[in-house]
């Protein structure tokens, strides 16, 4: 019988059947955790990284493909705002 791989950390992106990088759940994240990660999806945004490549997030019940709408859900979970 074949090892199951399909669990993941929930903090670790991992690269789904659709060819989409698959985001965790920002409902699911604890305040730390959803600040580390926007650090991150902002380091992907920066190298335009979503122009390249296909992204798949959710917060609770509502997914989206758009690596900024992630990153407002992020900030919107860890009170971080950001002011040009």
């Amino acid at each position: 019988m074949a090892k199951s791989t399909a669990s993941q950390a929930p903090s670790s992106p991992s690269q789904g059947a659709s060819n989409a990088l698959q985001l965790p759940d920002v409902a699911n994240l604890d305040r730390d955790d959803a600040a580390r990660l926007l650090a991150q999806v902002d380091k992907m945004l920066d190298k335009d990284l979503d122009a390249r490549l296909r992204f798949s997030g959710s917060n609770g019940k509502e997914q989206t493909d758009s690596l900024s709408t992630y990153r407002d859900w992020l900030q919107a979970k860890g009170g971080i705002n950001t002011y040009a």
